[in-house]
């Protein structure tokens, strides 16, 4: 649940989230990555070239782990904040790994109203 910018290192995520599946393959078919991007600063180009870039790995990503019956991620590209709400409820591991970051309110929120006694994993550069 983020900002769709590169500050907010979404890619590297990804990038992880890849190698835990390959390093791990008994993971594949059981976890699921859900990733709530809101669409931000959608007319300067950087910002679309960086939104094309995490779509295209993502599909990557599903393309090499997913079967019919399961796909390793979902992503959801739309301001939608019950549905980030429902998601904040809802997570198992939370991911916030932005490069820098003052006071990053996902990882406040999400703690905060998770039911499932979520862990949070958080960034070292994130205030």
């Amino acid at each position: 649940m983020d900002r769709a910018e590169p500050s907010k290192n979404i890619i590297r995520g990804f990038r992880a989230f890849d190698r835990l599946l390959e390093q791990y393959p008994q993971f594949q078919g059981k976890v699921k990555f859900i990733a709530f991007l809101v669409p931000t600063r959608t007319h300067l180009r950087p910002y679309q070239r960086y939104t094309e870039e995490v779509t295209q790995l993502i599909e990557a990503i599903n393309k090499k782990y997913g079967t019919e019956e399961w796909h390793p991620i979902d992503f959801f590209y739309e301001n939608n904040y019950i549905q980030a709400i429902a998601g904040m409820r809802l997570y198992d591991v939370l991911l916030v790994n932005a490069v820098i970051d003052g006071m990053n309110l996902v990882a406040k929120e999400g703690p905060t109203v998770n039911n499932r006694n979520g862990v949070l994993i958080l960034s070292e550069t994130i205030g």
